[in-house]
């Protein structure tokens, strides 16, 4: 395996399900799958097991896109004013401007993250 040192490019990482900085937010178990910094810029993943008390409020992002993929549980998706069912196997994408929210519908859930960095940077803050 090559790690190379140059930011603009993702080095090779390996992480099983239970790896990663986790930390709690939201009421959610965040687990940090890759920085954006150790893909070089393009984005960054995260897995959150969700429990019913995790529903952020309507928010929007203004540098970032996120991709949001349903392993477990129920989610009610809002996004754009629309509300969508996610059950495990569901993708929602939400580009960057679009007011969105969550509600979990079953005790837990669990789903990946993913967001791109602000602006491509390496590090962007995610």
């Amino acid at each position: 395996m090559t790690i190379t040192e140059d930011p603009t490019h993702a080095r090779t990482i390996v992480r099983r399900r239970d790896e990663g900085d986790a930390t709690w937010f939201l009421n959610s178990l965040v687990t940090t799958k890759a920085t954006s910094a150790e893909t070089g810029g393009a984005y960054c993943l995260m897995e959150h097991l969700l429990t019913a008390a995790a529903n952020p409020p309507m928010h929007v992002q203004t540098d970032e896109e996120e991709g949001f993929f349903v392993l477990e549980g129920e989610i009610d998706f809002e996004i754009d004013g629309a509300i969508t069912r996610a059950r495990p196997g569901t993708f929602a994408l939400v580009p960057r401007g679009v007011a969105h929210a969550f509600h979990v519908r079953t005790p837990e859930a669990r789903m990946l993250v993913l967001a791109s960095a602000p602006g491509g940077a390496p590090g962007g803050g995610l």
